[in-house]
């Protein structure tokens, strides 16, 4: 025997935006219950992406304290950010410690992404050679192989900004140039 209610629908004022920043500096509004959990919101934004390896990524906010934090998909996510005028930031969680091994393209793209963010805000704490290797490998995602006679002297890179600007030095740069050289 069937119910002879029809099916509740949401009144208005049930549901809430929450505006969500990716890593490639777009953002998108997901309409979520406003008991909504962290759960549901994931899965719209894994599913807006077509994300097939969600774990290594995570929603992060920024408290009342100032703190930044991972959103808890077991809890409302209102009562976590407290109002839907808060951004969430998707983002790298976890780091592999072999990008290599990675299956999805879009995974290694999103992970170059973050670097190249927490490189250039000084988050991504390392040794000047390595951050160089790490911006050799955004500009050889950005530009393709080095050619010698393109570019002579580090001054084809003036376009990226890979460091906090007083990190940035000529120096920097031309290691960045050497690095690049190297990869085919």
């Amino acid at each position: 025997m069937s119910d002879p209610r029809p099916p509740k629908s949401p009144r208005k004022g049930k549901y809430v935006n929450i505006r969500i920043a990716f890593l490639n500096d777009t953002v998108h509004v997901f309409q979520v219950p406003v008991k909504g959990v962290g759960l549901l919101l994931w899965e719209a934004v894994v599913n807006h992406l077509q994300l097939l390896e969600a774990d290594y990524f995570d929603l992060e906010y920024t408290n009342h304290n100032g703190d930044d934090c991972w959103l808890d998909k077991d809890k409302a996510v209102l009562k976590q950010i407290g109002s839907p005028d808060i951004p969430l930031r998707f983002c790298v969680k976890f780091y592999t410690p072999d990008p290599g091994l990675l299956e999805d393209e879009l995974t290694r793209y999103l992970f170059a992404l973050q670097i190249r963010k927490d490189l250039l805000r000084g988050e991504l704490r390392c040794s000047e050679n390595t951050a160089a290797l790490l911006a050799s490998y955004i500009v050889q995602g950005e530009i393709g192989d080095f050619d010698i006679d393109e570019y002579q002297d580090p001054t084809y890179l003036a376009v990226f900004k890979f460091l906090p600007e007083h990190l940035q030095t000529h120096e920097f740069m031309a290691k960045v140039m050497d690095y690049h050289k190297q990869h085919v």
